[in-house]
């Protein structure tokens, strides 16, 4: 009989995942515009150096940053990839590249406006082709790729 594996090789990466996420969070919470120390850190932690300029910093920028990066990292991971998300697949990209295009030739001067006109193009090429999609009466995922495809050559071009 063979000895049952206590951990395999998906718990040896979680284990990894952990030690790093952990390093992470505690490098996270030190650096920024403010530096503060672990020794800091741990005696905020423990109720002392209450009113300080430290202990604001720490409970009200880069706890609720830390704990809003967990939250947001912890949801996208839990809501998996999804092939139809992907900005080439929709026509995204291109229509967004077109956008940024146009409003340089058209005479932009601030990168916000280039910025917007990306924006203005990438949202239209989603509208179009989910225009496409209903217009074909076909709401399937093949149906989205293709056009997503048709925008995105169409805007390429």
């Amino acid at each position: 009989m063979r000895p049952v594996k206590r951990f395999g090789r998906s718990g040896k990466a979680l284990g990894i995942a952990a030690v790093l996420m952990a390093a992470l969070v505690l490098v996270s919470v030190q650096v920024g515009s403010f530096p503060l120390s672990s020794n800091e850190i741990w005696d905020i932690l423990a109720g002392g150096r209450k009113g300080t300029t430290q202990a604001q910093v720490l409970w009200t920028l880069r706890l609720p940053r830390l704990w809003m990066g967990l939250l947001a990292g912890g949801a996208l991971g839990l809501a998996g990839g999804n092939p139809l998300a992907s900005p080439d697949l929709t026509g995204v990209a291109s229509g967004a590249s077109l956008g940024a295009a146009c409003a340089i030739v058209l005479g932009a001067g601030t990168s916000a406006q280039i910025m917007g006109g990306a924006f203005l193009m990438g949202m239209a090429s989603l509208v179009l082709v989910l225009a496409l999609v209903r217009w074909a009466g076909l709401e399937r995922t093949g149906t989205y790729i293709l056009a997503g495809v048709i925008i995105s050559s169409a805007a390429d071009a």
